[in-house]
């Protein structure tokens, strides 16, 4: 979980964000993303882990 907000952010800020993926796609990562949630309402760094404030912030943004 702390390799794709970083990657998606990258995208989105220098404007290659879809080109790179369709709506299908970015449909598809944000499903990703919120099925990997912790009970809590954060994220880990990987799947199933202890939510930290880094990580959370990170799939916030």
């Amino acid at each position: 979980m702390y390799y794709i907000p970083p990657l998606v952010m990258s995208l989105y800020i220098t404007g290659h964000l879809n080109t790179i993926f369709s709506r299908e796609h970015r449909k598809e990562i944000l499903r990703y993303i919120y099925c990997h949630q912790n009970e809590d309402g954060g994220w880990g760094l990987y799947i199933g882990g202890q939510s930290t404030m880094f990580c959370t912030a990170l799939n916030y943004i």
